[in-house]
Protein backbone atom coordinates (compact mmCIF):
# COMPACT_ATOMS: atom_id res chain seq x y z
CA UNK A 1 0.00 0.00 0.00
CA UNK A 2 1.50 3.26 -0.39
CA UNK A 3 2.05 5.73 2.20
CA UNK A 4 0.42 8.83 3.13
CA UNK A 5 1.50 11.84 5.37
CA UNK A 6 -1.30 12.64 7.89
CA UNK A 7 -1.35 15.85 10.23
CA UNK A 8 -1.78 14.79 14.02
CA UNK A 9 -0.31 15.18 17.58
CA UNK A 10 2.26 13.36 19.46
CA UNK A 11 1.27 10.11 20.85
CA UNK A 12 2.40 7.49 23.04
CA UNK A 13 3.51 4.12 22.01
CA UNK A 14 0.67 2.13 24.27
CA UNK A 15 -1.64 4.93 22.32
CA UNK A 16 -0.59 3.66 18.99
CA UNK A 17 -1.03 0.09 19.81
CA UNK A 18 -4.37 0.83 20.45
CA UNK A 19 -7.13 -0.72 18.02
CA UNK A 20 -9.10 2.24 18.12
CA UNK A 21 -6.21 4.81 17.46
CA UNK A 22 -4.85 2.58 14.27
CA UNK A 23 -7.99 2.52 13.02
CA UNK A 24 -8.21 5.96 13.19
CA UNK A 25 -4.99 6.81 11.70
CA UNK A 26 -5.98 4.13 8.40
CA UNK A 27 -8.98 5.57 7.91
CA UNK A 28 -7.40 9.43 7.62
CA UNK A 29 -4.52 7.90 5.47
CA UNK A 30 -7.10 6.07 3.19
CA UNK A 31 -9.10 9.73 3.20
CA UNK A 32 -5.90 11.77 2.21
CA UNK A 33 -5.06 9.05 -0.61
CA UNK A 34 -8.90 9.26 -1.82
CA UNK A 35 -8.49 12.91 -2.15
CA UNK A 36 -5.69 12.94 -3.92
CA UNK A 37 -6.59 9.93 -6.12
CA UNK A 38 -9.59 12.37 -7.09
CA UNK A 39 -7.72 15.67 -7.23
CA UNK A 40 -5.36 13.78 -9.85
CA UNK A 41 -7.95 12.06 -11.82
CA UNK A 42 -9.26 15.50 -12.23
CA UNK A 43 -6.25 16.91 -13.75
CA UNK A 44 -6.38 13.75 -15.98
CA UNK A 45 -9.84 14.50 -16.88
CA UNK A 46 -8.98 18.18 -17.48
CA UNK A 47 -6.15 17.18 -19.85
CA UNK A 48 -8.36 14.80 -21.78
CA UNK A 49 -11.02 17.46 -22.51
CA UNK A 50 -8.30 20.04 -23.40
CA UNK A 51 -7.39 17.66 -26.04
CA UNK A 52 -10.33 17.04 -27.32
CA UNK A 53 -11.69 20.89 -27.55
CA UNK A 54 -7.84 21.54 -29.17
CA UNK A 55 -8.81 18.13 -32.06
CA UNK A 56 -12.26 19.54 -32.36
CA UNK A 57 -11.01 23.33 -32.95
CA UNK A 58 -8.56 22.02 -35.14
CA UNK A 59 -10.89 20.05 -37.27
CA UNK A 60 -13.61 22.65 -37.76
CA UNK A 61 -13.72 24.08 -41.61
CA UNK A 62 -13.58 27.32 -42.85
CA UNK A 63 -17.50 28.55 -44.00
CA UNK A 64 -18.02 27.32 -47.05
CA UNK A 65 -20.95 27.81 -49.64
CA UNK A 66 -24.23 26.08 -47.95
CA UNK A 67 -25.64 25.51 -51.15
CA UNK A 68 -22.27 22.93 -52.45
CA UNK A 69 -22.34 19.80 -52.66
CA UNK A 70 -19.15 18.72 -50.39
CA UNK A 71 -16.82 15.91 -51.85
CA UNK A 72 -14.40 14.76 -48.83
CA UNK A 73 -11.10 13.51 -50.28
CA UNK A 74 -8.61 11.17 -48.23
CA UNK A 75 -5.35 10.46 -49.57
CA UNK A 76 -3.50 7.22 -48.32
CA UNK A 77 -0.18 5.27 -49.55
CA UNK A 78 1.21 7.55 -46.50
CA UNK A 79 0.75 11.21 -48.05
CA UNK A 80 0.37 13.60 -45.82
CA UNK A 81 -1.56 16.63 -46.88
CA UNK A 82 0.07 19.10 -44.49
CA UNK A 83 3.30 18.52 -46.12
CA UNK A 84 2.44 17.68 -49.80
CA UNK A 85 1.94 19.67 -52.53
CA UNK A 86 -1.36 21.26 -52.56
CA UNK A 87 -1.44 22.60 -56.15
CA UNK A 88 0.36 19.12 -57.66
CA UNK A 89 -2.38 16.73 -55.77
CA UNK A 90 -5.25 19.05 -56.73
CA UNK A 91 -4.29 18.79 -61.00
CA UNK A 92 -3.55 15.14 -60.54
CA UNK A 93 -6.91 14.79 -58.81
CA UNK A 94 -8.93 16.85 -61.86
CA UNK A 95 -6.48 14.50 -64.04
CA UNK A 96 -7.66 11.02 -62.34
CA UNK A 97 -11.66 12.49 -62.70
CA UNK A 98 -10.86 13.69 -65.92
CA UNK A 99 -12.32 16.88 -65.50
CA UNK A 100 -10.86 19.93 -67.33
CA UNK A 101 -9.86 22.90 -65.46
CA UNK A 102 -12.43 24.88 -66.28
CA UNK A 103 -14.99 22.32 -64.98
CA UNK A 104 -13.16 22.89 -61.26
CA UNK A 105 -13.30 27.28 -62.14
CA UNK A 106 -16.02 27.22 -59.22
CA UNK A 107 -14.65 25.34 -57.27
CA UNK A 108 -13.32 25.33 -53.60
CA UNK A 109 -10.99 23.46 -51.53
CA UNK A 110 -9.55 23.69 -48.22
CA UNK A 111 -7.48 21.31 -46.28
CA UNK A 112 -8.37 20.05 -42.69
CA UNK A 113 -4.74 19.02 -41.56
CA UNK A 114 -5.96 17.18 -38.48
CA UNK A 115 -7.81 14.33 -40.46
CA UNK A 116 -5.52 14.52 -43.24
CA UNK A 117 -8.31 14.90 -45.57
CA UNK A 118 -9.18 17.53 -48.62
CA UNK A 119 -12.59 18.95 -48.87
CA UNK A 120 -14.04 19.89 -52.53
CA UNK A 121 -17.43 22.31 -52.19
CA UNK A 122 -18.74 22.61 -55.87
CA UNK A 123 -22.00 23.90 -56.99
CA UNK A 124 -22.11 20.56 -59.32
CA UNK A 125 -23.47 17.27 -58.16
CA UNK A 126 -22.08 15.84 -61.30
CA UNK A 127 -18.62 17.20 -60.59
CA UNK A 128 -19.05 16.00 -57.02
CA UNK A 129 -19.90 12.84 -58.09
CA UNK A 130 -17.28 12.33 -60.44
CA UNK A 131 -14.45 13.48 -57.75
CA UNK A 132 -16.24 11.05 -55.70
CA UNK A 133 -15.43 8.16 -58.19
CA UNK A 134 -11.53 8.78 -57.77
CA UNK A 135 -9.76 5.58 -56.42
CA UNK A 136 -6.06 6.80 -56.83
CA UNK A 137 -3.51 9.17 -58.18
CA UNK A 138 -0.34 9.67 -59.91
CA UNK A 139 1.97 12.09 -57.50
CA UNK A 140 5.37 12.99 -58.89
CA UNK A 141 5.78 9.86 -60.58
CA UNK A 142 4.24 7.85 -57.87
CA UNK A 143 1.03 6.14 -57.14
CA UNK A 144 -0.92 7.10 -53.94
CA UNK A 145 -4.71 5.34 -53.27
CA UNK A 146 -7.65 7.79 -52.35
CA UNK A 147 -10.58 7.60 -50.33
CA UNK A 148 -13.33 9.68 -51.69
CA UNK A 149 -17.09 10.04 -51.35
CA UNK A 150 -20.00 13.17 -51.23
CA UNK A 151 -21.01 14.02 -47.50
CA UNK A 152 -24.41 13.93 -46.65
CA UNK A 153 -26.14 17.46 -46.50
CA UNK A 154 -28.91 19.00 -44.94
CA UNK A 155 -31.34 17.11 -47.34
CA UNK A 156 -29.35 13.79 -47.47
CA UNK A 157 -29.54 10.97 -45.04
CA UNK A 158 -26.91 8.11 -43.91
CA UNK A 159 -27.26 4.36 -43.49
CA UNK A 160 -24.65 1.57 -42.62
CA UNK A 161 -24.76 -2.22 -43.96
CA UNK A 162 -22.35 -4.30 -42.31
CA UNK A 163 -20.92 -8.09 -43.17
CA UNK A 164 -20.35 -6.79 -47.04
CA UNK A 165 -17.58 -8.80 -48.48
CA UNK A 166 -14.09 -6.80 -48.33
CA UNK A 167 -12.76 -8.04 -51.53
CA UNK A 168 -15.26 -6.23 -53.17
CA UNK A 169 -13.89 -3.00 -54.80
CA UNK A 170 -14.98 0.34 -54.95
CA UNK A 171 -16.60 0.61 -58.32
CA UNK A 172 -18.51 -2.92 -57.66
CA UNK A 173 -19.88 -1.86 -54.69
CA UNK A 174 -21.06 1.23 -56.69
CA UNK A 175 -22.25 -0.88 -59.23
CA UNK A 176 -24.29 -3.44 -56.89
CA UNK A 177 -25.81 -0.59 -54.64
CA UNK A 178 -26.59 2.25 -56.75
CA UNK A 179 -29.04 0.58 -58.71
CA UNK A 180 -32.52 1.01 -59.62
CA UNK A 181 -33.47 -1.50 -57.13
CA UNK A 182 -32.43 1.34 -54.82
CA UNK A 183 -34.05 4.36 -56.12
CA UNK A 184 -32.93 6.84 -53.52
CA UNK A 185 -29.47 5.44 -52.89
CA UNK A 186 -27.01 8.52 -53.99
CA UNK A 187 -23.78 6.68 -53.41
CA UNK A 188 -21.96 4.04 -51.00
CA UNK A 189 -18.17 3.81 -49.51
CA UNK A 190 -16.66 1.32 -47.48
CA UNK A 191 -15.09 1.69 -43.92
CA UNK A 192 -11.36 1.76 -44.67
CA UNK A 193 -10.68 -2.63 -45.13
CA UNK A 194 -13.74 -3.11 -42.91
CA UNK A 195 -17.06 -5.20 -43.89
CA UNK A 196 -19.16 -2.18 -43.15
CA UNK A 197 -20.63 0.34 -45.66
CA UNK A 198 -21.85 3.53 -45.48
CA UNK A 199 -24.64 4.56 -47.54
CA UNK A 200 -25.74 8.00 -49.01
CA UNK A 201 -29.27 8.27 -49.06
CA UNK A 202 -31.71 11.19 -51.18
CA UNK A 203 -33.68 13.08 -48.49
CA UNK A 204 -34.42 12.40 -44.93
CA UNK A 205 -35.44 8.80 -45.18
CA UNK A 206 -33.26 5.16 -44.82
CA UNK A 207 -34.15 2.20 -46.07
CA UNK A 208 -34.51 -0.36 -43.70
CA UNK A 209 -33.53 -2.62 -46.05
CA UNK A 210 -31.10 -2.48 -49.59
CA UNK A 211 -30.48 -4.46 -52.21
CA UNK A 212 -26.54 -5.15 -52.89
CA UNK A 213 -27.04 -7.39 -56.31
CA UNK A 214 -29.31 -10.15 -55.40
CA UNK A 215 -28.97 -9.99 -51.82
CA UNK A 216 -31.68 -7.96 -49.56
CA UNK A 217 -29.42 -6.41 -46.92
CA UNK A 218 -30.39 -4.71 -43.80
CA UNK A 219 -29.88 -1.28 -43.40
CA UNK A 220 -29.77 0.71 -39.97
CA UNK A 221 -28.49 4.50 -38.75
Amino acid sequence: MPEAMVDGETITEEEASAPGSIDAIRRRAKSSTTTTGKLAGARIGARRTGAVTRVAAASRLPPLTTDHHRVIVRPGGGLDVRRCNKFKFLQALLLAARLPPTAAEEDIVCTNDTQNIFVISTPSLQTAETYAKVQGIVLMEREHPVSAYVAASGTTSRGVVRGVDADLADSELQRLFVSSHNPTLKGVRRIKDTTTIILLFDGLKVSNYVRCGMLLLRCTL
